[in-house]
């Protein structure tokens, strides 16, 4: 039925996403309640940030018109080795994802056929001590001249990613509050976040740049 609706469509993925709204657009959204909450905590840049990705998505910039023949030599490569070596991981992500409205599956050669659809190779991630997981690749290319989405996707006008120092802030927050109650007991509660990532909820007009291709499915 997904690839019947993205051939009334012209195969344009984002008029897909379009019609098919709710979930996939993240309509259950309250952006004016998010950021009425964080308006105390951040700054107005970040505040402008919050409200395009709550309200139009990701990325802020995003304007290329692919070759055909980098396309092509994308879907000739494949993706990685590994993504064919774990097989219970692929399927599990994948069925989550699909499930939960993140991912709109339809026939491999929809991605082929399309004049709006990019293709972008998948790989394995494997850290030792935690499950596998799947990744995408927009940096990885075979020749100089083979442009990847990385190169073309600019981060000028996108939220600082903060991610990283999330641990040194804690800990360094930590070590403040002790200093300043010496002799106090300080309780710290930790939400279990593990199951709280998704698929970023990308610009509806965009979205055709983040396909990727696993079996028989685009």
């Amino acid at each position: 039925m997904m690839t019947s609706c993205a051939v009334h469509y012209s195969l344009d993925m984002s008029l897909v996403v379009c019609y098919l709204g709710g979930e996939y657009t993240g309509i259950w959204h309250k952006p004016e309640d998010i950021i009425a909450a964080a308006v105390p905590y951040v700054s107005s840049k970040m505040l402008g940030h919050m409200q395009r990705i709550l309200v139009q998505g990701a990325p802020a910039n995003f304007n290329w018109e692919e070759p055909a023949e980098n396309k092509l030599a994308s879907l000739n490569r494949g993706n990685n080795p590994l993504v064919a070596k774990h097989p219970e991981t692929l399927v599990k992500t994948l069925a989550k994802e699909v499930r939960n409205s993140n991912l709109m599956p339809m026939a491999r050669w929809t991605c082929t056929c399309s004049p709006y659809a990019h293709y972008v190779p998948q790989n394995i991630l494997v850290k030792k001590g935690k499950k596998a997981c799947l990744i995408w690749d927009g940096t990885t290319k075979m020749n100089a001249s083979e442009i990847t989405m990385n190169e073309m996707a600019s981060m000028d006008n996108e939220a600082p990613a903060t991610f990283g120092i999330v641990y040194l802030a804690s800990i360094t927050w930590m070590w403040n509050m002790r200093i300043t109650y010496p002799h106090l007991k300080i309780l710290l509660a930790f939400i279990d976040s593990s199951s709280c990532f998704r698929f970023l909820r990308i610009f509806a007009d965009l979205l055709r740049a983040f396909g990727f291709v696993i079996g028989p499915l685009f």
